[in-house]
């Protein structure tokens, strides 16, 4: 896809609920999502090359289980590398915000970082 997907989020509220909506996400869910996009993109000149996770955002995940601030930033890791993958990769950023809503519907309220 091209950059124009980025006019999907391209407005405070939309970028607010993008948030929220991986915030309600529990950590491990939050990293599986990304992993899942990550599968989906790959370059528009090159079909073998694909995005990766980088170690940093598994380092956060473990954090996160016991640190609020490690959740949130987490939570801003993953919405940047998702705007990331939609902007420098063909990636369908509609369609990973569906499967987002899904998930964030299925796990219902805010993660509470301290019950995991």
């Amino acid at each position: 896809m091209a950059r124009h997907q980025l006019i999907t989020v391209d407005n405070r509220d939309d970028r607010t609920e993008f948030v929220n909506l991986i915030a309600r996400l529990p950590p491990r869910v939050r990293l599986a999502w990304l992993l899942d996009c990550c599968k989906r993109a790959h370059s528009p000149n090159y079909q073998e090359i694909r995005p990766q996770v980088q170690q940093d955002t598994y380092d956060l995940v473990e954090k996160a289980r016991w640190d609020s601030s490690a959740d949130e930033r987490l939570t801003q890791d993953v919405f940047q590398s998702t705007l990331y993958l939609s902007a420098q990769f063909k990636f369908d950023l509609a369609a990973a915000l569906s499967r987002l809503v899904v998930l964030a519907k299925k796990h219902g309220r805010r993660f509470s970082w301290r019950t995991e």
